[in-house]
């Protein structure tokens, strides 16, 4: 079991049960967009670690964004997996084939490595061709996921953290954590930004806790996609 922390909830526009959102729902939500560099709506006012950020959809709001999604990841790593070094290695994105490319995951991985140089971004998994997007109707599944994907280059020895933007089914993570362990690296734990929910939390920006098995599908939490 590996133990994976998301610091947000994602209200994702099919969680039909969701209910009413308040403010902080808009704000995980556009938080969310804003790390991907996707258009949004407004803006969403953010405080993270004793500061207060205003995330607008322009450059400076995804940069502000990526300040605050590192910073809190770094702190997740150290506090709740209890490491002072680490590979981090992102969740490939779907068009990712070749290292170098730049995507999502890359962005966050080297930014937490410019926060605190002993977590080393590695973003050496990739995928073999582009894929179809997950949210687009593409693979979910780590069982269909693994055989896509193809380690670039050897992670060094220590521990590797796996990191993602969002996750759902974990299909993803499960699946790169496979391809990590088939060439001998265990994953020692996942950090996300965003868990996506279905039933409204009592806080969003509550981080939240779960033991994953990467080899269980599907998801191992009722109520997930």
């Amino acid at each position: 079991m590996i133990k994976l922390v998301a610091l947000i909830g994602y209200p994702s526009n099919s969680t039909g049960e969701y209910g009413k959102w308040e403010n902080s729902d808009f704000s995980a939500y556009k938080m969310v967009h804003a790390i991907k560099q996707k258009s949004f709506n407004g803006y969403a006012e953010i405080k993270s670690q004793g500061a207060n950020y205003t995330i607008r959809n322009n450059a400076a709001g995804h940069r502000d964004a990526l300040e605050i999604v590192s910073a809190n990841m770094v702190h997740a790593i150290k506090s709740q997996l209890g490491l002072n070094h680490a590979s981090i290695v992102p969740v490939p994105g779907s068009s990712y084939t070749e290292i170098g490319q730049k995507f999502t995951g890359q962005r966050m991985a080297d930014a937490i490595q410019a926060k605190f140089p002993a977590f080393v971004s590695r973003p050496y998994v990739t995928f073999n061709e582009p894929v179809q997007k997950a949210a687009e109707g593409g693979p979910r599944n780590p069982n269909d996921l693994t055989p896509l994907m193809n380690l670039g280059q050897e992670i060094p020895d220590g521990p590797v953290v796996v990191i993602d933007d969002v996750c759902s089914t974990k299909g993803h993570i499960k699946a790169v954590s496979r391809i990590l362990r088939a060439a001998g690296r265990e994953v020692s734990g996942v950090v996300c930004l965003a868990q996506t929910v279905q039933a409204k939390p009592e806080k969003i920006f509550q981080p939240t806790i779960q033991e994953i098995n990467i080899d269980a599908w599907p998801g191992d939490d009722p109520g997930l996609f």
